[in-house]
């Protein structure tokens, strides 16, 4: 649309206005504005051509008085979509400038220097619209707020079970209560594939040292070793119920995961040499480790592959040996189940969530309790940063509760604690229901967290988190 001189679509507001109602006015008014005479003052009104200041008028009525709308577009991944979210304000309209006279005033200073030398109109800073977020909503894009801005994965139809990076942080796996596994990039949030043979929901994934490998296991009753690159099933082990832990050992070669206790079937713990083709073709694991008292909800690996560290229904925290599956250390700091188990980065250390609201820092190899994370709510899982003294948690009021919770009750924020003082410094909200899952990147720059929603949310740390120095 036209925007020169001798189009004016804008009319001043203001009931004293000399350009009230005719654009004759308003060549009048401009020309008394850039003379300077008459001590009269500019119009404090906006004009409704603008539209900048009000944001009442439509993009229709700006078309309508000839203005014009020019949105630069940026390119936001949105799961594994590509949207387009519109970045700048409105171009302004060509209008006039308009003056009124309420009271007498001392002569106006000397006009600023001109924006356009031939046209004398002088600059206008102007202030970003009020209108522009809500006409996002409107095409259906989601706004991203300033600070940390969350890269959102939509890829699962049921809540997230376990998020997981593989070493070098450049893929980020998922898994849900649907039978889909799902691989993205970390850096954008794009969906590189996608994992499908399972028959129901999937409790847990891994990766191995040096991503060739990628390890499954499900509801479906069995568990399901895959090409990270090609997709392609590799081995299908089959179990007496569903398998709620799984992991690669320190050099890839040997796997294990655990089995709930349901339909009569009690406990086990299951290892497999992948060197060993007749224990992947026969399914039958080098070694079993019954667990009668309680069922095993969380498992890692120990330091160097030895032994295995598992989290117990009734709170306890065992050891077991990779190699004679004999129980190295036991202890039980925890009242309720232990939902969560991760490492830190040199697998001195593991920190713990479990269901008595708190989340406890041990010692690797002797099981000793360092230092407690206390919360109001159950805490689902708990990831240690590899560069700094702190540790995210992860959790929230039980999900059969949610419906009758708001965001605000229900602590669904994710909470940062320093690691030595074990205070808490920091919470990120976002997710609209218990978090099930956090894991931080492993460059420590950014983390993720799955929640009870279905979403997968990626944040990138802005530099006041990387400035910030802990005040004892």
């Amino acid at each position: 649309m036209g925007s020169g001189p001798e189009s004016r679509p804008s009319l001043c507001l203001s009931p004293d206005c000399p350009g009230e109602g005719n654009s004759d006015g308003h060549k009048e008014a401009e020309q008394l504005q850039r003379k300077g005479q008459d001590g009269k003052r500019p119009c404090p009104h906006p004009l409704r051509g603008d539209g900048f200041w009000e944001g009442t008028n439509t993009d229709d009525e700006t078309e309508a008085q000839g203005g014009q709308l020019t949105v630069p577009r940026i390119s936001t991944t949105v799961g594994s979509r590509s949207a387009h979210e519109p970045a700048a304000g409105r171009r302004r309209p060509a209008s006039a400038a308009a003056a009124c006279h309420p009271t007498e005033r001392p002569p106006a200073p000397e006009p600023a220097p001109a924006l356009n030398a031939d046209e004398g109109r002088r600059p206008i800073i102007r202030k970003w619209p009020r209108n522009l977020f809500r006409s996002y909503s409107r095409c259906g894009l989601r706004r991203v707020t300033a600070g940390m801005k969350p890269i959102l994965l939509q890829g699962h139809e049921r809540s997230i079970t376990q998020i997981k990076y593989n070493r070098e942080g450049d893929l980020l796996f998922t898994v849900a209560k649907d039978p889909i596994v799902n691989v993205w990039y970390s850096v954008n949030g794009e969906r590189l594939g996608t994992y499908m043979g399972h028959t129901g929901a999937v409790w847990c994934v891994d990766a191995d040292w040096d991503t060739k490998h990628v390890l499954t296991g499900s509801a479906d009753n069995s568990c399901r070793l895959w090409d990270c690159e090609t997709g392609k099933q590799l081995a299908l082990l089959k179990t007496n119920s569903a398998v709620r832990t799984c992991g690669f050992d320190f050099g890839g070669n040997i796997i294990m995961f655990s089995t709930d206790k349901q339909m009569g079937y009690q406990c086990f713990v299951s290892f497999f040499d992948l060197r060993d083709p007749s224990q992947i073709d026969n399914n039958e694991p080098y070694m079993k480790i019954p667990c009668n008292d309680s069922k095993i909800t969380s498992a890692v690996w120990g330091p160097l592959g030895e032994c295995i560290i598992a989290g117990h229904e009734s709170g306890e925290l065992n050891q077991y040996s990779a190699k004679s599956g004999e129980v190295l250390a036991n202890v039980k700091e925890h009242s309720r189940q232990i939902n969560d188990i991760q490492l830190s980065r040199d697998m001195t250390m593991f920190v713990t969530a479990s269901k008595d609201n708190t989340a406890k820092l041990f010692d690797s190899t002797t099981l000793e309790h360092q230092k407690t994370f206390r919360t109001e709510r159950p805490v689902n899982s708990a990831a240690l940063s590899p560069n700094y003294d702190h540790v995210v948690l992860g959790g929230g009021q039980e999900a059969m509760d949610v419906t009758t919770t708001s965001t605000r009750i229900g602590k669904f924020e994710a909470r940062f604690f320093h690691l030595a003082f074990e205070e808490e410094f920091g919470r990120v909200k976002g997710h609209f229901g218990p978090i099930n899952s956090v894991a931080f990147h492993p460059d420590g720059k950014s983390y993720s967290s799955g929640g009870e929603d279905g979403y997968v949310r990626i944040h990138y740390f802005d530099p006041q988190y990387f400035e910030f120095e802990f005040e004892a």
